[in-house]
């Protein structure tokens, strides 16, 4: 385009105009930029008070759990709810798993769980995957990994889980 040429372009849900030397225009001034802009933020504002799943909720984090013939597990409603007590310790790398999470207990990798945090984490998962899950936590040794986040409501809730592994070192 040369300079007394334009085209009409679409943005911010409205018809508007571009001119080569003025910008893209909707020819009406200051008055319009501000009413667009209240109505972006009022929209933006309803997304964030929705939750949506595409703004995130906070992290989730990798706690060790050591299973055990005593362990207290539930799966009903397609939700396994597994009931632990504290250790001392960090649960820390592979290495570290066997003297640091003994079994019936769980920790997080960098660190113990403190007073405040709950004893119990509700995932939801298919019958096929609890029935795994369970059958690991059943035994000594059985280590598992939950991606945990503290709902604040005495459970932690689990956006994934999966089969960890002890590594003991052999000399």
């Amino acid at each position: 385009m040369n300079g007394d040429e334009s085209a009409d372009v679409v943005g911010a849900g409205s018809l508007g105009h571009f001119d080569e030397n003025m910008g893209l225009s909707y020819g009406d001034g200051m008055e319009g930029f501000m009413k667009r802009l209240r109505n972006a933020l009022i929209a933006l504002g309803i997304v964030l008070a929705m939750g949506t799943p595409l703004l995130a909720h906070g992290q989730f984090y990798p706690l060790i759990v050591n299973g055990s013939t005593s362990l207290q597990m539930d799966y009903n409603d397609g939700v396994l709810v597994v009931q632990f007590r504290r250790t001392l310790r960090a649960a820390g790398q592979p290495g570290t798993y066997v003297h640091n999470v003994t079994p019936g207990t769980a920790a997080w990798v960098d660190r113990p769980l403190n007073a405040k945090e709950p004893l119990m984490l509700k995932q939801t998962m298919t019958p096929q995957q609890a029935e795994t899950a369970m059958a690991r936590l059943r035994q000594n040794g059985g280590y598992w990994r939950f991606y945990c986040q503290n709902t604040g409501q005495g459970y932690f809730t689990v956006s994934k889980s999966e089969a960890a592994y002890a590594s003991v070192k052999i000399d």
